[in-house]
């Protein structure tokens, strides 16, 4: 495939994913098996990886296939008994388990974490199991906090490592219920507190009390990564720099992740929902109902799951993904209906995500309702004439990724947009939203306090508008040094390579870093992927702290000669 079009086709897979729904409510057959085929028909293919997808309507399987293989290497085929890692779909049971401990009276949500668990922080006192359960502890997520203290993906992962770092921290990124944030740390401390309520491991407490009782014989919580398990998955996950490689393996914190399972013992847990066979009287309803925030507002998850309106309908989902493993898990409790994708390669044709939202449209169609997206009105709208003048103001680079930025130009009276060498026409609706005429995707540009374009959004996406300014090699001879942050007891060496900076660290791969001007340098990497230098007003670097809303600006200040 040319690289042009390879961008293009890349555009359009992200872009457009949001509106893969419409397209299928209008080009789909009719009947639910063509409907279902064709919804399907990119994971038929036997020669590589897959997964397996089944969904329960009112208490029966209508749906149950597993597709491709378990193991590149040996050529295994997925069954209903493959064993996957669900990664994040394993908040849903810790919170359960909260729930049925809760129903026990031994314990309660509005404990103080610290009360569980006293080696905590002192900050730690003010944050309750309630604010883990709903994500607005204000926690950082201890992958994020172990890639900037140093560890690679592939790293060995312990609770261990999770307890040194929260040891160490000395306050949280907001005030607890503020706000809702993602962290794995939350659930992971969840499945702390159960283990020293019950006496018992995570894994042994589930076991016991829920894997058990629902003859789930072959699902656990996985708290050694060098455990054997039999009949499992093994993955493949793609990289940028290293291209297709097997998927990490060296994970075990349990409670955000580690649970491993198959298609038939998955089925029993999603039936449960309705059977209520194991669960405390009341675990339903905290499990579908969305927690608050400190202000009243939603908080929009309750116990292990995000909580929505979909297509009319309520919803309760939990994705996640850890290492090429992806996994997506629907529940629509007021119909009931439930579907689930485990894949074992992240490759975007085996989007779990998508998969589960077509087979639930393609069930409930008759009880949806429809709801209409940005793109639909905007194709209602006619395309206006802007003046040069305005349209100038729109020219610049955006950041589109960690070193990746699209470039707005203005030829003649039109704007065009230029991304990797595949360029794309603008066209005006208002002197806000545009459209990006080759694929149909709305974007939106906002506005700083003086009126200057500062970037665009297109669906839940950002990108803003960065000045780009040419650091000469004498220039960025200023930034070599180490830089050392106590806190995370981490060091980074800045070296030079040839022209480049290059961030590098004893165990992790080094990441160069492309300068957008001589404070703010962008890095190849999901966690470095904005580095801000701190520099003094005679223009010397006194250190750099990584930009992003999952990490509080950890400084890492620069050690002089």
């Amino acid at each position: 495939m040319k690289p042009k079009i390879c961008v293009l086709v890349l555009l359009i897979t992200v872009f457009s994913a949001g509106f893969a729904q419409e397209s299928a409510d209008t080009t789909q057959p009719e009947a639910i098996e063509a409907k279902l085929k064709q919804a399907m028909q990119e994971w038929e293919r036997p020669d590589r990886l897959g997964g397996v997808v089944a969904a329960i309507h009112k208490g029966e399987i209508v749906y149950k296939k597993c597709f491709g293989q378990a193991n590149a290497e040996y050529l295994n085929p997925n069954t209903p008994k493959t064993v996957f890692d669900v990664a994040s779909v394993a908040e849903p049971i810790t919170g359960m388990a909260i729930a049925m401990l809760e129903d026990q009276g031994k314990l309660s949500v509005a404990d103080s974490v610290r009360e569980h668990i006293p080696e905590l922080p002192a900050f730690a006192a003010s944050i309750t199991l309630a604010h883990l359960l709903y994500h607005t502890s204000g926690l950082i997520d201890w992958f994020d906090l172990l890639i900037l203290a140093g560890w690679n993906e592939r790293d060995v992962i312990t609770p261990e490592h999770v307890w040194k770092l929260m040891a160490h921290q000395k306050e949280p990124l907001f005030k607890p219920g503020s706000k809702y944030l993602y962290s794995k740390t939350n659930y992971t401390l969840l499945a702390e507190v159960i283990k020293r309520i019950s006496g018992q491991s995570f894994r042994d407490w589930t076991w016991t009390n829920i894997f058990k009782p629902l003859k789930m014989t072959r699902t656990l919580f996985r708290d050694d990564y060098r455990e054997i398990i039999e009949n499992r998955a093994y993955s493949i996950s793609y990289s940028h720099f290293e291209g297709y490689l097997r998927g990490g393996d060296n994970l075990a914190v349990v409670g955000s992740t580690s649970l491993f399972t198959t298609q038939d013992d998955f089925i029993k847990l999603m039936s449960n929902l309705e059977t209520r066979e194991v669960g405390s009287a009341t675990f339903m309803a905290k499990m579908s109902s969305s927690g608050k925030l400190s202000s009243g507002q939603d908080a929009g998850h309750s116990y292990g799951f995000r909580i929505d309106t979909h297509n009319g309908l309520k919803r309760m989902y939990k994705n996640g993904d850890w290492g090429g493993f992806r996994a997506a898990f629907h529940y629509y409790p007021e119909i009931p209906f439930g579907v689930f994708a485990f894949v074992n390669w992240d490759y975007n044709v085996y989007d779990p995500v998508m998969a589960v939202e077509n087979l639930a449209q393609i069930y409930l169609e008759s009880q949806m309702t429809q709801e209409k997206k940005a793109m639909p009105a905007t194709e209602k709208k006619k395309p206006i004439e802007l003046s040069p003048s305005v349209l100038k103001t729109y020219e610049g680079h955006y950041r589109m990724g960690p070193g990746s930025y699209l470039k707005i130009v203005l030829k003649d009276t039109e704007l065009t947009a230029d991304f990797g060498g595949a360029v794309f026409r603008l066209l005006p609706l208002s002197e806000t939203e545009f459209l990006i005429a080759d694929i149909g995707l709305p974007v939106y540009f906002g506005k700083d306090a003086d009126g200057k374009i500062n970037g665009f959004s297109f669906q839940e996406n950002t990108a803003p508008k960065v000045e780009l300014i040419q650091v000469n090699k004498e220039q960025l001879k200023a930034y070599v040094g180490r830089y050392v942050n106590e806190e995370l007891d981490a060091t980074y060496d800045i070296v030079l390579r040839g022209d480049n900076l290059v961030l590098t660290n004893l165990r992790k791969r080094d990441i160069r870093l492309t300068p957008e001007n001589p404070k703010n340098f962008a890095g190849r990497s999901r966690v470095l992927s904005r580095i801000v230098f701190k520099i003094s007003d005679t223009g010397k670097i006194l250190g750099f702290f990584v930009d992003t809303d999952s990490l509080r600006p950890f400084v890492f200040k620069k050690r002089l000669p």
